[in-house]
């Protein structure tokens, strides 16, 4: 039996009152391998894209910093983590519209062979 009379940190759950009332924990929308699944896809089809950048990158000495800007990237986003998790998500239907434009943009690149216009196909996502 626990004593709550002490100053000490009690061990019992409070009780809740009559104004109060127990909320469901919050289901995430997305699921871990709903994530996995789509950043697979997402790889999948930006694969070209990526090494044809990540040569560029590799060969042209003006572009050698382009390696660190996902490094970055990363650890501000690391750094920003409690704050985009307290974010509730909501649907909006202007994502999928970005998504399916990106995609659209990235077809056309590929069939005309333009390494541009398939990179900033990328930024739409």
């Amino acid at each position: 039996m626990v004593d709550n009379s002490t100053d000490g940190p009690s061990l019992m759950t409070p009780a809740l009152t009559g104004t109060q009332t127990a909320t469901p924990p919050q289901r995430p929308v997305f699921s871990w391998p709903t994530i996995v699944w789509v950043s697979v896809l997402l790889g999948i089809c930006y694969a070209p894209v990526l090494a044809a950048l990540a040569r560029q990158w590799n060969d042209d000495a003006d572009m050698g910093h382009g390696f660190f800007v996902p490094i970055i990237a990363a650890y501000i986003a690391w750094q920003k983590r409690d704050k985009i998790a307290d974010k509730l998500p909501k649907a909006n239907w202007w994502g999928l519209a970005i998504m399916i434009w990106a995609g659209f943009q990235l077809y056309i690149a590929t069939l005309g062979a333009e390494l541009f216009l398939a990179r900033t196909s990328s930024c739409c996502r």
